[in-house]
């Protein structure tokens, strides 16, 4: 019986001491499996906008899946090509890891302030040339051949990342002349550049001009003017450009001979005149009913005009039709 009771504590002993030493192997395995060394460099170049734990230091973890989640994850943002920041390493493991991997031990070794330096390659305006010029033809609309494009600033550079880009041309208008800018848009991932390009443009083109004196109030035709070829860059409103888009206007002050036609210098001829004689129509469903008036101010089609019944006495406002005809419109007026 005693030799019983001895062999039984004998083999609690035994297995006591097993279980003290598997106790601390077990804790050294897991401790191990949740230890993340990190050996932060000094100085990196980097060629994206943001930049990973991986690109700045190296990361040891016998556990890969996590090693590589480390690796992966976004430290920052990247400085502008060509230019550096610095990055504290207590910092960015306390609020970038420690919070998503509350589980680790981080064991930080090397620098604690790391430069971040951005690669770059320069690039120029006069690289995209191509680009502009095809952005002018698919949207200027003076006729072919008729004008001419300069970039004055083709050496002007930027910095950019070291990536393909995307590169288009902005502010482009259907009529331009003279001096002035577009922008060439260039985008890189979530960077955008908007280099300013200045241009230089002749117009050489077919234009309307006076061959005699126009009087003020004179409807100008084929016998008053003429299409010559003519360097309009200078010119600031946009001129008429054939002797058909002259029909219907008359001069709105006197043009001497020589002078290229634009809309400032003439006004629409209107269909009414002032103090002209007008029939002036009121239709109610099938009822219609015209009076005779007088118009008391010009106006051309579908202009509203003041006209006055010349029975009533009464002034109307209503709509040129056409030559010597006006109509009040339903919801208008009575005469």
């Amino acid at each position: 019986m005693k030799s019983t009771v001895k062999n039984s504590k004998m083999l609690k002993i035994n297995i006591m001491r097993r279980f003290v030493f598997i106790l601390p192997i077990c804790f050294l395995s897991a401790s191990a499996e949740n230890s993340v060394q990190l050996f932060f460099k000094d100085s990196v170049l980097v060629n994206d906008t943001v930049f990973t734990f991986g690109d700045i230091c190296r990361i040891n973890c016998s556990n890969s899946l996590i090693k590589s989640q480390l690796q992966k994850n976004i430290a920052g943002v990247c400085a502008p090509p060509g230019y550096s920041r610095f990055v504290n390493v207590a910092d960015l493991v306390e609020y970038r890891l420690k919070a998503n991997y509350k589980s680790f031990n981080f064991e930080i070794s090397g620098v604690q302030r790391i430069v971040v330096r951005t690669d770059f390659e320069k690039k120029k305006i006069s690289d995209y040339l191509q680009v502009i010029e095809k952005s002018f033809e698919n949207t200027v609309s003076w006729p072919e051949g008729c004008w001419k494009l300069k970039v004055t600033n083709p050496d002007q550079g930027w910095k950019c990342l070291r990536a393909p880009l995307d590169v288009k041309v902005e502010g482009v208008e259907p009529y331009p002349k003279g001096h002035f800018s577009v922008d060439l848009v260039v985008t890189q991932g979530t960077r955008r550049y908007n280099i300013p390009v200045v241009c230089q443009m002749t117009v050489v083109i077919p234009v309307v001009i006076s061959i005699k004196t126009i009087q003020t109030g004179e409807p100008l035709n084929s016998d008053a003017c003429e299409l010559k070829v003519m360097d309009i860059t200078r010119l600031g409103p946009l001129p008429l450009k054939d002797l058909q888009s002259v029909q219907g206007y008359r001069a709105a002050r006197t043009i001497p001979p020589g002078m290229i036609i634009h809309r400032r210098l003439i006004t629409e001829i209107p269909l009414i005149e002032k103090n002209e004689r007008v029939e002036i129509i009121l239709q109610r469903g099938r009822v219609k009913v015209a009076v005779q008036g007088v118009a008391r101010e010009s106006g051309g089609k579908d202009e509203l005009i003041w006209v006055e019944n010349l029975v009533s006495h009464k002034l109307i406002r209503a709509a040129v039709v056409q030559k010597g005809t006006v109509i009040v419109y339903q919801g208008g007026t009575s005469i």
